[in-house]
């Protein structure tokens, strides 16, 4: 307990009796002959097989599977798909909300957090602390907790908590599970806290995220729902002070580590540190239960609730059918968005435009902007009607089911990453893929594909933002321009911040094979912010569901531009762009941030390595008597720089860790 989160921190979760070994069956994520037998003799429900997901708890909407122990003591630990359980939240955004601090604060909120911990790990603390209070494997998650320790839990849907300790009477380190069948992805978390003491002082310390960088460093704060404030109306808001994001004490070795220390047989395999995100919480009710989460939830269910509304309200422009059915069972919704009104020759005549969203289970931001697009492509506005007679919108608005109900980040219930999938999708490990490229490949063979879209969320910038593909063959120049010109309508989005370079890791994803493969200009990955703004009205302040809806509802004038007949908009923005840009395109230059941590840490490997090495000297082109008589300037992030370097003198003395890592960059990056 002296490392609140043993092996629970490695995503090969295993549970054992004190003294036995894990059977290699274990490892592998099958589950012995004992256990399985015993679940198959007490229940028949559907279970996704895991290492590293949430036991089972008795609700009637669940679709169980359970942990059981072997008579050797060896729990075989198995992903549950939980519909429902949680409190039917309220949609009420509020007002736009500040960002909690700059760089200079947040090096501080590290400093003493850092601090906070050495002290915890050389001190004795009272009471039988520290203590485990929530483990979900175990037959009695709280079976440890003291009569006032906060009770925490995931076991619903979506949820993602996989252990808790106490560290101190008013201090709790967490432990999120990884996506199921894989070995990371530690960075969606989702859960629910009761027995909270009013107006107390908590700490809150998640002690796994595996992301080198994050928006937190940058003043994004995590949201909360209370239950008791959602009786007055106010929905979900965020929450915390003190908010930090850091590299601490504890390593994994990643799987696609191929580098080792040293040489020879005793070489060992290079480390990574896992990363903490901590801040404070104040409670204000007694009796209450509250939901923390990174981003504003919405579950499977919420989809289908809302498909439900959409039907009986939509005038007959929508239809909806099944595209497939995912790994897990669970329906893939197919909707066709149009005026049906008119004969099936026009309808086959016109051009189609296909959305997608939540292929990465985790970015829920993306499923609120296409609820957006949803109410708006189906109103009775003007716009929307003469797009709906122009148009043939497909929309999937959630890929990756199996991953948004088990609660991952990134990956589906495979372990894999569905948006890295689609070169050569295979039907059974990718289903949605495998059946949604085939629709596509279809309408681009008959020339009706005019635009592909696929919503995204992003943990590492700010705003919202397109990524697109230059260079197209058969196209004009700046095709891949157009349409993220007309989204800049909406106030929430930012072209500057678009790219539309093709980087090696990306040549997987949906909108690079889409591009190349089918010939398609317009294929395009819309990406939002977890956080917020940086520049106009809303800058420094956080996004909320309202900001996404916009985004989304934002696609009906866009679309309709894009295919009227006169085409007068696309031509003046096609001239504006040959004019104003002609050698040096906007937003060419802008990096294609992959928002994978796997990615991020290779590249933070490797920013380290070219630090640590010199840069030789530069003469100097002035004149002896001009360089003498000219100041330096001061690099503008100096002192993001120098609290950096000092958080890491504080983190070697304090905790003995053999190589800390600087700020995040985006703490730089603001302090810039």
């Amino acid at each position: 307990l002296r490392c609140p989160a043993d092996e629970t921190l490695h995503a090969e979760l295993v549970l054992r009796a004190e003294g036995s070994e894990v059977s290699k069956e274990t490892r592998e994520g099958k589950q012995p002959k004992e256990a399985k037998e015993a679940r198959e003799a007490k229940e028949g429900g559907r279970e996704a097989r895991g290492l590293d997901a949430s036991s089972s708890s008795s609700d009637d909407e669940a679709t169980r599977g359970r942990s059981e122990t072997s008579a050797e003591g060896i729990a075989a630990p198995t992903a549950v798909f939980r519909l429902g359980g949680h409190d039917a939240f309220i949609d009420a955004a509020p007002p736009p909300e500040p960002l909690s601090a700059d760089a200079r604060s947040h090096a501080s909120h590290v400093a003493r957090a850092i601090v906070s911990e050495a002290e915890r790990l050389v001190s004795r603390e009272p009471n039988g602390l520290p203590r485990v209070v929530y483990d979900a494997f175990a037959p009695d998650c709280h079976a440890h907790a003291a009569e006032d320790s906060l009770r925490f839990d995931a076991q619903f849907e979506s949820g993602n908590l996989r252990r808790v300790v106490q560290v101190a009477p008013f201090a709790y380190d967490l432990v999120l599970s990884c996506d199921v069948n894989t070995r990371g992805h530690t960075q969606w978390f989702f859960f629910r806290v009761r027995n909270m003491s009013p107006r107390a002082k908590y700490r809150i310390a998640i002690v796994n995220m595996m992301k080198p960088d994050s928006l937190f460093s940058a003043g994004m704060r995590p949201l909360l729902y209370s239950t008791t404030d959602a009786a007055r109306g106010v929905g979900w808001v965020r929450c915390g002070e003190n908010v930090c994001y850091f590299a601490n004490q504890y390593t994994y070795v990643p799987t696609s580590s191929k580098k080792k220390k040293g040489s020879g047989a005793g070489a060992r395999e290079a480390a990574a540190s896992y990363y903490t995100l901590s801040f404070t919480l104040t409670l204000p009710h007694a009796d209450d239960t509250v939901y923390l989460a990174q981003c504003y939830p919405y579950t499977y269910s919420m989809l289908r609730t809302s498909l439900a509304d959409l039907g009986g309200r939509s005038g007959g422009c929508v239809r909806r059918e099944t595209l497939t059915s995912s790994v897990g069972g669970h329906v893939v919704e197919l909707l066709t968005v149009t005026d049906f009104g008119a004969n099936e020759a026009e309808i086959r005549a016109r051009k189609v435009a296909v959305v997608s969203a939540r292929v990465h289970p985790g970015e829920s931001n993306a499923s609120w902007m296409m609820q957006g697009l949803l109410d708006a492509v189906t109103s009775n506005s003007v716009e929307a009607r003469d797009l709906r007679r122009h148009l043939v919108l497909k929309i999937v608005p959630m890929l990756n089911p199996d991953g948004v109900i088990l609660g991952n980040y990134r990956c589906g219930l495979a372990g894999l990453d569905l948006n890295r999938q689609w070169s050569e999708p295979l039907e059974a490990p990718t289903p949605t893929i495998f059946h949604l490229k085939r629709m596509m490949r279809a309408l681009a063979e008959q020339d009706q594909l005019l635009l592909f879209c696929d919503l995204h969320g992003h943990s590492r910038k700010p705003n919202i933002f397109t990524y697109g593909c230059e260079g197209s063959k058969n196209a004009p120049r700046f095709t891949e321009r157009i349409f993220p010109t007309l989204l800049a309508d909406c106030a929430h989005f930012s072209l500057a911040g678009c790219s539309y370079k093709v980087l090696r890791s990306k040549e997987t994803c949906g909108r690079v094979v889409v591009w190349r493969q089918l010939g398609l200009a317009h294929s395009f990955t819309l990406e939002a912010s977890f956080c917020g703004a940086d520049f106009g009205d809303g800058a420094a302040h956080h996004f909320n569901t309202s900001h996404f809806k916009q985004m989304g509802a934002a696609f009906v004038p866009a679309l309709l531009a894009l295919v009227e007949p006169s085409q007068a908009r696309v031509s003046s923005i096609l001239a504006e762009l040959e004019a104003s840009v002609p050698s040096a395109p906007l937003g060419s230059d802008e990096e294609d941030v992959d928002d994978d941590e796997s990615t991020h840490r290779r590249r933070a490997v490797s920013r380290g390595r070219r630090a640590a090495k010199p840069a030789p000297p530069v003469p100097s082109r002035r004149k002896p008597a001009e360089a003498a008589t000219k100041k330096k300037k001061k690099p503008a992030s100096a002192s993001a720089s120098a609290s950096a370097a000092q958080i890491s003198a504080l983190a070697s003395r304090a905790l003995s860790v053999s190589s800390p890592r600087d700020l995040p960059r985006s703490a730089d990056r603001a302090a810039r």
